[in-house]
Formats: structure tokens, C-alpha cells, sequence
């Protein structure tokens, strides 16, 4: 009997979106509470809007700020200290939202892509991903060679805060963020043009106020997030991205933050860290979830 009840808590849950039930017994397991990585005490970082963990240095994350602040890349460590800051040279920060990394297996390359894709009043003509090799180098700061991908959404401007680059194919996905059950959109593959491209609409979630999302570097595993929770997808075998995300997901334990826009998974898979806005004159902390190895991954 449990278990039927289980198992209709959990679709009521897909079906509803936010008004998924309170009671925490139902959330999934698969990663511990939260623990406190770190104090974030540099004003640099008050108003991070995403991060993703780095592959060319071990350990550390890549965070950005959103609008309003300078086009600033932060190579933050586990504890969220800043190592070192770079700017993208001729660039502005119109509202950047959410950064992703991608590897080219062929030549081991290493690539961040930057959402430029805040658009509160839903009036851009046009929103950007800037793509750039990741930055090995710590001592020249100056970001000078950068491809500017200009998009519009095929259905009219929105606003939008979450980027996923397929690991596999390199596809870039942008969710947005204020519709009661937000929309999916993808990218044209591999086409740097100078041109404006078209995001192609190809599914809608039944959540509201996305503002997060990052992918495992096998591609297997997904986490997309809002102010109130944290979803988790397990892909199949051969199964794409976007039909791992047209299943239901399992809502994953979420200690609350004040202003909640940025989640990192960790480079070998085994946790996953979320890191909030400042909202004065609450602290601002950076949390990491560690995968309960208790439960079969």
C-alpha cells in the first residue's frame, strides 16, 4: 500500500510542478543533506548566477555574476574563495545567467559556454552564449578570443536562466525561467555564424522559475533547479537528453538559500554544489550535496 502511495505522491508531484507536496520523506535519498563547503565572504561574488565545475583545474568551479556587474569570470575553489578573476575583453554583461562546459574528446580541447540570456522583460531582439577555451593560464586574466553565439527564441522573446551543453553531441539547450511549465529549447548544432540563429522549441517541463542546470561530463545524470527545489534525471541507455527530461524526475533534498541561481556537479560525478545570490543580511554560503553511496548509482 505504501508503495502505490509512493508512487501517486510521485506523479502528482510531475504533474503539478511547484505544488509538489511538503512532506520531506519523499524526497529522494540519492544525495546526503547539505554540508557547508565554505563562507562566501568576497563582495565579488554577491550576485553569482552560475557555475560549473572546471576540467583543466581539478577541484576548482567556474562562477559568473548576472546583470550589472562586470564580464567577469571567477575561478572559485571548494570552499568558494576566489583564485583568480578574468574578464572577456570587449564584452558586456547584459544579464549573464548560467555557464556550461563542454569537452571535445578528439582533441581534449575544453570550452565554457556563457549564458547571456537574462531577459526579465522579455524585450531582447537577440540574447548571446559566449563560448571560450577554458582558462589555463592563471596569470593573464584577459580573455581575448571568444566566439559570440546570437540567438532568438522561434516564439518571441523570454526570459531564461538555465544552459545545458550535451557532453555528447555539443548541442546547446536553453530553459526558460517564468512560464508556468517552462519550455526547452535547442540550438542549431555546430554552426558559428555571425548571423542571428533560431532556438527551436522541442518540449516544455511542468516547473516555474528555472534558474539552474548542469549535466554529469559522461552525460548520464541532470540536474535542473528553481527557487524551492532540485531535480534530478537519470538518462537511459541510448536514451537523448530530451527524452530522459520528457520522464519524471526525482525531487532531491534542498537545504533553502536565500536567492538559489547556480548548480555545479562535481568533475567526478560524486556530489553536486549550489550556491545562492547575497541577500542581505543573510550570509551567502556555498552548500555541496554528496551522493549517498548507499543507493545504487
Amino acid at each position: 500500500m505504501r508503495s502505490i502511495l509512493v508512487f501517486f505522491f510521485a506523479i502528482a508531484s510531475f504533474l503539478q510542478g511547484d505544488e509538489i507536496a511538503s512532506d520531506p520523506s519523499l524526497r529522494s535519498q540519492r544525495f546526503l543533506p547539505a554540508s557547508t563547503a565554505g563562507k562566501i565572504t568576497d563582495m565579488r561574488l554577491q550576485e553569482v548566477s552560475g557555475m560549473v565545475a572546471s576540467r583543466t583545474h581539478p577541484g576548482l568551479l567556474w562562477a559568473i555574476n548576472d546583470s550589472g556587474n562586470s564580464p567577469s569570470l571567477f575561478l572559485i575553489d571548494g570552499q568558494g574563495k576566489i583564485i583568480r578573476e578574468y574578464v572577456v575583453e570587449g564584452m558586456v554583461n547584459f544579464d549573464w545567467e548560467d555557464i556550461a562546459i563542454y569537452t571535445d574528446t578528439t582533441s581534449g580541447t575544453t570550452s565554457l559556454f556563457i549564458a547571456d540570456i537574462g531577459d526579465n522583460l522579455a524585450i531582447r531582439d537577440f540574447i548571446n552564449v559566449i563560448e571560450l577555451p577554458e582558462p589555463q593560464d592563471l596569470k593573464d586574466t584577459l580573455i581575448r578570443r571568444f566566439i559570440n553565439h546570437r540567438f532568438r527564441f522561434e516564439d518571441g522573446a523570454r526570459d531564461a536562466e538555465s544552459l545545458i551543453v550535451d557532453p555528447m553531441t555539443r548541442v546547446m539547450y536553453i530553459i526558460s525561467k517564468r512560464e508556468k511549465n517552462v519550455r526547452i529549447y535547442q540550438a542549431p548544432s555546430n554552426t558559428p555564424s555571425s548571423d542571428t540563429l533560431l532556438l527551436t522549441y522541442k518540449q516544455s517541463l511542468p516547473y516555474h522559475n528555472i534558474n539552474a542546470a548542469d549535466i554529469t561530463q559522461n552525460g548520464r545524470e541532470i540536474l535542473i533547479k528553481n527557487y524551492d527545489a532540485i531535480y534530478y534525471w537519470k538518462k537511459n541507455k541510448g536514451e537523448s537528453l530530451l527524452d530522459a527530461l520528457a520522464r519524471a524526475p526525482e525531487r532531491l533534498i534542498y537545504t533553502p538559500e536565500p536567492q538559489g541561481e547556480s548548480i555545479a556537479w562535481t568533475i567526478d560525478n560524486m556530489g553536486f554544489y549550489t550556491l545562492s545570490e547575497r541577500n542581505q543580511p543573510k550570509d551567502q554560503f556555498l552548500y555541496y550535496y554528496h551522493r549517498n553511496k548507499e543507493i545504487e548509482q
